[in-house]
């Protein structure tokens, strides 16, 4: 400290000193000059503070002089450095659960996925790395993870599997999102089996022949059968009701869940107070999951009163509207009109009776066995009101798959899966034809004109389609085609069994037309068809770089085929990427952080930079499914406007359900189709999960029919999702505006089966004799003309010299059996024994015997009691 004159301080001045607090300390405070100068002793921190400076203040002690130092402080510090991930694992516990449900079957739909990730020496990395995660294998049915990445916490990162539309193994996959080399193994969670489909719901019992007529509170247990599209057992716990409608008998509980797919009640017999009709009950197992399952199979209109509409289902019987589709009512299922429950619920086709609205016939089946039903009433009844017909106008074991009445007859033609073509000129007693064993007939149509004996039908067959010029009788093959699998025919009007133009819907080949009765065909699907989806695009696990691709888009023109989009010019956050179809080959490059659209707007992606710049040879892949439209479910002639439709059906290995479409094409006025291309006429149709969802695809759609047959003022379309749509505008234009039209409708599935209450049975027996031959009748059954229950024994004896056993029977569990007489008045169903024997004396000292002994089954539970033992002897 120095005087203004230079001179140093006097002695004893008092200096200041000051520093900010955690930048060290001093010795003092303060300190008195000697010599001009006053020390105090600074001592660093033990940590260097933020900024790394001690700054030292002195001052006088009135304040007046100041001046300060600064010291610049460092120091050493040990810094941990935390292990990169190395290893991915699943962790404990996950995935959790290891299995869900289908989307939309009302079980739990999500799975936590949780990984650990850990370093090179096994421990837990620390906070904020990123994990991507992505879905390895799929059943591809619209399965989705939330999210696609994450930041590691306490070591772990967790994602959310939500489940589609189909069941099967699903694996996940994590990998670091700046090595992909390391990755886990795949985490694997089951989506268990879908919710219930007709063709899966089936129904059993303990016993299918009980003495309930006269023994009251026998318990069979009836047992019904559930599984998804694939035939897995539907997930547990499922409700199931099980009903008689008061047809006989009752359940108790009345429901049961499924368990492993089964779920079983108790139906109890009520004795001879409440007897049912012939001794049948009508058993009914239902269920309704809210799902999709349902389909409109088949649709009639009623040609005289077309408002009166048939809509058949696949497990849910027939609907029917008498407001032309506004409103509808199921006709296969009721308290009060017993007749309306012995229809089989799953119906394939209807026909209503040209000549008489209120006949109409259901055909039904499915697998190994079919029924053709008939209602004389108008769908009220399915028995043509006679009590003793339980199991319809024709009973076979051959899947019933289409029905077609004639016009100014009573003949009915059926197409059967394995047998053929059938007809019956009566409209019940059905005869096999020229088509027989070993063919399938899809669909059947008649030219217009001739009826009856004279009728020309064609017949749409899995090899081929099939004249008849003798309503039914023989059948010829004609002209052959590529592909001529066909599930359906449609005449023009102009047909008149001489020269008949024909259109033919094929399984896998689009539409054929023949203006020649089928003599030569032509192909006609230009415009049908077009792009459908595109998987993710999944990054080569080998990829430098750690950029990713967007959602790929499709349009119109593409294609089913596998792409790979290669970098070929890496850039500081950007490169140039080669794009190939394995079909439509090279294409335009592709600039990472430009939209790209290949040529025909087959594809549209974006490819984004990360982290990690990419290098040559990084990739990604990915495949597209085009809609091919080669499926034609049904086919619908509009004479009147000029055109024809064509339904449209899709489900490819990669899409999660079945999509479908609508097409129409002009016609000329002789029945040739137009120049130009098919289109689409599907506005209004619904779409399969909108609106905020990914899949704007349109449900299938199964049949079409008109309100008035060749010059419709409305068309019905129906199909999967028990959706039903009608249109009554643009049908001039050949633009039909669809407006829903299934109130009433459900998801309802139904199997069924009848179960005889028999009676107490009684043996009757009448002799013929001729000379020494003498022709037994006998009769074994109840009241109603029905068969003993299983276990009773029939057995006829001879004596002579030794005895000799005519007949020996064991009865099975049967609803029918030789020995009985169901119906009276239907010889067909007269069925007896018929016993034949010579009763000429071997030795005239020894009578000949004939012994007749009847030994019932008889027990307190069921199946019950048959009766009592019962013993007739004839002596010769």
């Amino acid at each position: 400290m120095t005087c203004a004159n230079g001179d140093a301080a006097a002695v004893g001045e008092v200096i200041s000193f000051s520093i900010p607090s955690g930048a060290g300390t001093l010795s003092a405070s303060t300190a008195e000059t000697t010599g001009g100068v006053a020390t105090v002793t600074y001592t660093a921190p033990s940590s260097v503070p933020q900024d790394g400076i001690a700054l030292i203040a002195a001052e006088s002690a009135d304040g007046q002089i100041y001046t300060a130092i600064s010291i610049t402080l460092t120091g050493l510090e040990t810094i941990d450095i935390q292990p990169r991930p190395a290893l991915i694992e699943i962790a404990e516990g996950s995935p959790d659960p290891a299995s869900i449900d289908v989307k939309g079957t009302g079980g739990q739909s999500t799975s936590l996925i949780t990984f650990d990730v850990k370093d090179s020496r096994g421990n837990h990395v620390t906070d904020g790395y990123r994990i991507d995660f992505y879905i390895d294998s799929s059943p591809n049915g619209g399965e989705d993870i939330l999210p696609t990445s994450a930041l590691t916490t306490d070591g772990q990162v967790s994602t959310i599997l939500r489940s589609g539309f189909k069941s099967g193994p699903v694996g996940i996959k994590a990998v670091y999102h700046h090595d992909t080399n390391i990755s886990t193994t795949t985490c694997q969670v089951a989506i268990n089996a879908g919710p219930p489909v007709g063709e899966e719901f089936g129904i059993f019992a303990e016993y299918v022949n009980m003495s309930g007529l006269y023994d009251a509170n026998l318990e069979d247990v009836i047992s019904v059968n559930a599984g998804d599209i694939y035939g897995n057992a539907i997930p547990d716990k499922t409700s199931i009701s099980f009903k008689t409608y008061n047809t006989g008998g009752f359940f108790e509980p009345g429901s049961a869940a499924t368990l492993n797919g089964l779920a079983s009640n108790n139906l109890h017999s009520s004795g001879t107070y409440l007897q049912p009709l012939e001794g049948f009950v009508s058993v009914t197992g239902e269920t309704n999951n809210g799902g999709r399952t349902t389909h409109v199979t088949c649709l009639a209109v009623t040609p005289a009163t077309t408002n009166v509409i048939y809509a058949g289902t696949d497990g849910g019987g027939v609907y029917k509207s008498t407001d032309s589709g506004a409103t509808w009512t199921n006709i296969s299922r009721s308290s009060t009109i017993q007749g309306q429950n012995w229809l089989d619920p799953y119906v394939n086709d209807i026909d209503v009776d040209p000549d008489d609205p209120n006949v109409v016939y259901a055909a039904t089946g499915y697998l190994g066995r079919g029924n053709v039903y008939r209602s004389l009433d108008g769908g009220n009844t399915w028995n043509s009101d006679n009590t003793e017909e339980w199991n319809g106008v024709l009973s076979t074991e051959a899947v019933v798959l289409t029905v077609l009445c004639d016009d100014n007859s009573d003949y009915v033609w059926v197409g059967t899966e394995g047998l053929g073509a059938m007809y019956a000129t009566d409209g019940k007693d059905f005869r096999t034809s020229g088509i027989g064993h070993g063919r399938t007939v899809l669909d059947i149509v008649k030219v217009p004109g001739a009826s009856g004996a004279f009728a020309v039908l064609y017949a749409a067959t899995r090899t081929g389609v099939f004249k008849s010029t003798d309503g039914g009788q023989t059948w010829a093959e004609l002209g052959s085609f590529s592909g001529d699998y066909i599930n359906c025919l449609a005449l023009h009007p102009l047909s008149n069994g001489t020269t008949d133009i024909i259109y033919a819907g094929t399984e896998a080949a689009g539409v054929w037309v023949s203006m020649d009765s089928g003599g030569t065909w032509a192909a006609w699907n230009s415009g049908m068809g077009k792009g459908l989806s595109a998987t993710t695009p999944v990054a080569d696990p080998a990829n430098k770089g750690n950029g990713v691709m967007s959602e790929v888009t499709v349009g119109d023109d593409t294609l089913s085929e596998s792409w790979t989009v290669t970098c070929t010019a890496a850039a500081a956050e950007g490169g140039t990427f080669s794009v190939v179809g394995s079909v439509s080959r090279e294409q335009p490059n592709a600039t990472e952080g430009t939209p790209y659209t290949s040529n025909n707007s087959m594809v549209s992606f974006t490819i984004s930079d990360g982290t990690s710049d990419f290098e040559v040879n990084d990739s990604f892949r990915f495949t597209t499914t085009r809609d091919t439209a080669g499926t034609i479910k049904d086919l619908l002639v509009d004479d009147g406007n000029d055109r024809l439709y064509a339904i449209t059906c899709f489900w490819g290995p990669l899409e999660p359900h079945a999509v479908g479409n609508l097409y129409v094409h002009g016609l000329n006025a002789d029945g040739w189709m137009t120049a130009g291309a098919w289109e689409e006429a599907n506005s209004g149709l619904p779409e399969f999960d909108p609106p905020d969802a990914d899949d704007t695809t349109l449900f299938a759609q199964h049949v079409m029919a008109p309100d008035i047959a060749g010059s419709p003022n409305a068309l019905y379309i129906g199909g999967e999702g028990i959706n039903l749509y009608k249109a009554t505008t643009g049908l001039t234009s050949g633009s039909p505006i669809w407006n829903e039209s299934k109130t009433g409708l459900t998801n309802l599935i139904m199997a069924r089966m009848p179960i005889l209450f028999s009676g107490r049975c009684h043996m009757t027996i009448t002799q013929e004799r001729r000379e020494s031959d003498v022709t037994y009748t006998v009769y074994i059954q109840d009241e109603n003309g029905n068969p003993p229950i299983a276990g009773s024994a029939f057995k006829v004896t001879k004596t002579d010299v030794k005895a000799v056993v005519l007949q020996d029977v064991v009865y099975p569990d049967v609803v029918t059996y030789p020995g009985t007489w169901r119906d009276p008045s239907d010889p067909g169903t007269n069925n007896p024994y018929i016993i034949r024997t010579g009763v000429a004396r071997t030795n005239e000292e020894t009578p000949v015997t004939v012994e007749f002994v009847f030994t019932p089954t008889c027990g307190a539970s069921a199946p019950g009691c048959s009766g009592s033992l019962q013993a007739v002897q004839f002596e010769y």
